[in-house]
């Protein structure tokens, strides 16, 4: 079935070809999950809810949200189509919003939210990440908590957090954070904790200020996890 073209809007970002994000109704198939595309060309990040797992896929030259069903002993089937980002935009992570989704873009340095709307998902609008537009910037982490909207940018070194109001994004918050290349943070109690992988510094930040609490040296930090 042929991919339908997403109405223009003035709020989610072409490239230099005017290619808009597009939208498919989602299709039944059973082919492997990376569409015999290689997993090397894909990145993954998994939003897991009930029994319906989703990805992204960073291949070139179509790259796009996929959504598979996995049953009780693990096997997926009935992978399907949600969304098509624009050209260039570079699908990194993706997690759950309310009935939607947010999803990233590492090359693009984009974050988009999208609704569903039957099979299919919308988008409700695009903003920058990166406010500076720092050349070569590229999006790391994303996590949604207290109904805000965060991301990291690597390259402009900042913690950048959003939120949904009247089915926009608008930005919220923007601050150094606090080391090189913000690769993966959490929230942990009331703190954001971040790792940058150029520099290996994890470092502690009172979200409400935007402030360095406290960090420590971890060569190559790569990933946080709260328990």
């Amino acid at each position: 079935m042929p991919a339908r073209k997403t109405p223009p809007d003035p709020h989610f970002p072409d490239d230099a070809s005017g290619n808009f994000g597009q939208r498919t109704k989602a299709r039944d198939g059973r082919e492997s999950v990376d569409g015999g595309a290689g997993l090397n060309q894909n990145v993954a990040h998994h939003v897991t809810p009930g029994n319906v797992s989703c990805f992204a896929d960073r291949a070139k030259p179509v790259q796009r949200i996929f959504a598979a069903s996995v049953n009780p002993v693990g096997e997926l089937y009935d992978k399907c189509e949600l969304f098509r980002t624009p050209r260039g935009f570079g699908p990194r992570h993706l997690t759950a919003l309310g009935d939607g989704m947010v999803v990233n873009g590492e090359l693009s340095s984009g974050l988009v939210a999208l609704c569903k709307n039957d099979a299919a998902f919308m988008p409700l609008g695009s903003l920058r990440t990166d406010p500076s537009n720092k050349p070569d910037n590229l999006d790391g982490h994303l996590l949604v908590e207290d109904e805000l909207i965060w991301t990291s940018n690597r390259g402009a070194d900042t913690l950048v957090a959003f939120r949904m109001v009247h089915g926009r994004l608008h930005q919220v918050r923007c601050f150094a954070s606090g080391g090189q290349s913000p690769r993966h943070f959490a929230k942990v109690n009331k703190h954001l904790v971040v790792a940058h992988e150029k520099n290996g510094l994890v470092a502690s930040i009172d979200p409400r200020e935007g402030k360095v609490v406290s960090g420590v040296a971890v060569p190559g930090a790569a990933f946080i996890m709260s328990t």
